[in-house]
Order: C-alpha cells, then sequence, then structure tokens
C-alpha cells in the first residue's frame, strides 16, 4: 500500500474518525491514485500512521480522502479486510441493543458508522446495501458475504445515488427476487412493491419521533378524529396518528402509493385511511380554499436543499409550507413539523416555525423536539450525520 503525507492543518484536526479531506487539504500531487485506492496517511510531525481511502476523480467540492482510523507501523496485509469486516460487525451489534431493531433498521449508516459511502438497511425478508464510495466500491462482494453472514438473508447491493456521480462510480443496481419488501417498525408492519422504493426503501430515521408523536396524542385528554399525513410515501406517519385514535386519516404524496399504502393498512387492520395522489403543495392550496380543519397534522417532506447555496431557499421554501399547514390546523391542533434536511439548523428550523405563526397570527407551543432514531447514531451536534428535525406543536 502507498502512502500520502499529511499537511499540518489536517492532522491539526485529528482527533475523531472518520476524517475527510479535501483536495485543497492536499500539498502533493495525488494524480497518480486510483479511484478507491486503500493507503496509509503519514502525519510525520507525531509520527502516526493512519488508514483510508482516496479518490483523485472527486471535485474540489466534495471530500477526495477518507481518514478512518489509526493503525500500528507495520500493519497486517490483510488490514483492509479486517477494518470492513470488524465495522460492519460493531455497527449491527450496535442496532441489535434496541428492541425492534433487529427486526427492521439501518444497521449501516456511513461515516457515522466508520464506514463512508456505505448504507445498509434490514428487513424481515432482505437487506439492501448502497455504495457510494469508490473505498468501499472496491469491496463490493467482501460487503455483501459479510453482511449477509451475519443477519443471516438475502442481501441486494442496490446502488443508485447521486453520490456514486460524486465519486465518478458506474451505477448498479441488481435485480431483486422479491415482489414485496417488508418492514416491521414499532409493532407495525409494511409491505411495500419493490417496484415503488425510493432510495433504499424505508425512512427509518423518524421511526422514534413517529412513536413519540402517537404517545403525545395519547397522553392528552381531548379527542381527535381527522388527521393529515403530508409527504406520507408508505404512510408510517398516519398508521400512528389513526392508532392514537384519529378517525379519519388523509394521506397525500406525489407517487403513487394507494395500493401499498392500504394493504398495509389492511393488514394492520387499521380503517379510515384515504389517499390522495398530488403535489402537497398544491393539495394544501385546495385545502385552504375549501376551508378544512384538521387536528393533527403531520409534514415530513424530502429534504429542501441539497447544497448550502440551496439553504436560503429551502428556509423560504418551509415558511411557506408552514404557513399553509396552519391555515388549515385547527383550534388546538396538534402539528408535528419534520425536516431532514442537513443545510438547515434545528434553531433554523424552529424559526421558520415562529415565523410562519407570527405571519397567520397562531400562537404555538412546543410539546416536543426530536431527533434521528438510534440506527443512525450521531457523536456530536454538528456531525454532518445529525440531519433530521422534529418539531411538535400545540395550535392555538
Amino acid at each position: 500500500m502507498r502512502s500520502l503525507d499529511l499537511d499540518d492543518k489536517v492532522s491539526s484536526r485529528i482527533s475523531q474518525f472518520p476524517v475527510s479531506v479535501y483536495k485543497s487539504e492536499i500539498s502533493e500531487s495525488i494524480k497518480s491514485y486510483f479511484p478507491g485506492e486503500w493507503i496509509f496517511f503519514k502525519d510525520t510531525n507525531q509520527k502516526k500512521i493512519y488508514l483510508g481511502f482516496i479518490n483523485p476523480l472527486v471535485s474540489e467540492s466534495y471530500p477526495t480522502a477518507q481518514i478512518l482510523c489509526h493503525v500500528e507501523k507495520m500493519p497486517k496485509q490483510s488490514i483492509v479486510e479486517d477494518y470492513i469486516v470488524k465495522k460492519i460487525k460493531d455497527s449491527v451489534t450496535y442496532r441489535f441493543n434496541f428492541k425492534g431493531y433487529e427486526k427492521s433498521s439501518r444497521i449501516v449508516f456511513g461515516e457515522a458508522d466508520g464506514l463512508p459511502g456505505l448504507v445498509a438497511d434490514l428487513y424481515e425478508n432482505a437487506c439492501l446495501v448502497q455504495i457510494n464510495s469508490a473505498g468501499m466500491d472496491k469491496h463490493r462482494e467482501l460487503i455483501r458475504e459479510t453482511i449477509a453472514e451475519i443477519v443471516k438473508i438475502n442481501t441486494y447491493i442496490v446502488d443508485g445515488s447521486k453520490q456514486r456521480t460524486q465519486e465518478m462510480l458506474p451505477m448498479y443496481r441488481e435485480s431483486i427476487d422479491l415482489d414485496l419488501i417488508k418492514v416491521i417498525e414499532n409493532d407495525f408492519i409494511y409491505q411495500i412493491k419493490v417496484s415503488k422504493l425510493q432510495k433504499n426503501g424505508w425512512y427509518f430515521d423518524h421511526r422514534e419521533n413517529r412513536k413519540r408523536l402517537e404517545t403525545i396524542l395519547q397522553g392528552l385528554s381531548k379527542e381527535f378524529s381527522k388527521g393529515l399525513d403530508l409527504f406520507c410515501y408508505q404512510g408510517a406517519w398516519g398508521f400512528h396518528i389513526s392508532r392514537a385514535g384519529c378517525t379519519e386519516v388523509t394521506l397525500v404524496d406525489q407517487a403513487d402509493m394507494q395500493d401499498t399504502i392500504l394493504d398495509s393498512a389492511k393488514l394492520n387492520k387499521i380503517e379510515g385511511l384515504s389517499f390522495y395522489r398530488q403535489d402537497v403543495f398544491e393539495w394544501l392550496n385546495d385545502a385552504i380554499k375549501n376551508k378544512l380543519k384538521y387536528d393533527v397534522i403531520v409534514s415530513d417532506p424530502p429534504a429542501f436543499a441539497k447544497s448550502k447555496s440551496e439553504k436560503k431557499s429551502a428556509v423560504d421554501g418551509y415558511i411557506k409550507l408552514h404557513k399553509k399547514i396552519m391555515k388549515i390546523s385547527s383550534p388546538g391542533a396538534i402539528v408535528c413539523f419534520a425536516s431532514c434536511t442537513h443545510y438547515v439548523s434545528e434553531e433554523e428550523f424552529l424559526e421558520t416555525i415562529d415565523l410562519a405563526a407570527r405571519s397567520e397570527k397562531r400562537k404555538i407551543r412546543i410539546l416536543d423536539r426530536g431527533q434521528q432514531a438510534w440506527d443512525h447514531p450521531i457523536s456530536h451536534i454538528g456531525s454532518r450525520s445529525n440531519y433530521i428535525k422534529s418539531i411538535t406543536v400545540h395550535m392555538e
């Protein structure tokens, strides 16, 4: 394995792993390295050696290298394979600490588990894996075999992320020889048609927030009849609202999800659901025009910004969305505002709710603030892995 000397500015910020390194932080030429090459990074001042990988084809806007761990001066020849296998085993073991997570969960979460570019989601009848970095892509079969051996279930690699384009990697998506993916979460069973999967299949990141909202509703003496789940995907928030006591729950999404949602509702003996396939903003405009009112509302849209440069438009989008939601929330309504936009902080997201409330002359009381589920671990608030926000309020 080849080695690369670290600049002082990189060495000075190595405190926990992994460490992302940009081209601007490397003084020597990296053109001779091939994409995904695993190398040693040398800190000549501290006399330390680190293991990681590099991709010289990545643009200036994204990390060109990842420093993963400190190693001894004379590491074993199998150090890369040993590292990957150990990290995967540690990741799965951590998830299985939590009841229910051993049935369905995100068992590997990229950088947060020391495996940048690797995501794996476990379901009742399959495990779906995405590989989005060149360093991980070099060990596709090792990754698949290791995960399959641990979870004892058919494991498929389903690449297709924008990140593979950033890494200059070709797109692969293996055929999944199943009609349905079975998800078990918070004592609900969901069956998703493989043909309608989004991303890696399921959004586990809000699982604890869905449970918390249900607990809040069950803890209130008021009865709620009309619920609304916006950007519903497979209807998970709506299912929790229904189980909490809402007799009528409306679900809205621009994707064609009606059949799978209603099939899952029947499986879980949930009644009173109705699905509308429509752009959510257009649906809200119609609801406002028709003076509809709802007692419980959840808004969980896709990310409004994919880069820092889009942050302002994302904030404006949230304010616009939240104002429309407040127009259709009844007095005393419980509203859960959710976000998965990494570039908008929780404080900034809270501000969009506050600005919308003041604009609509509505008073709010914050009942709960949530973050991502335990299978999406974060080591500190400023981590790139920290992206989920959930704010539940009481509307007056």
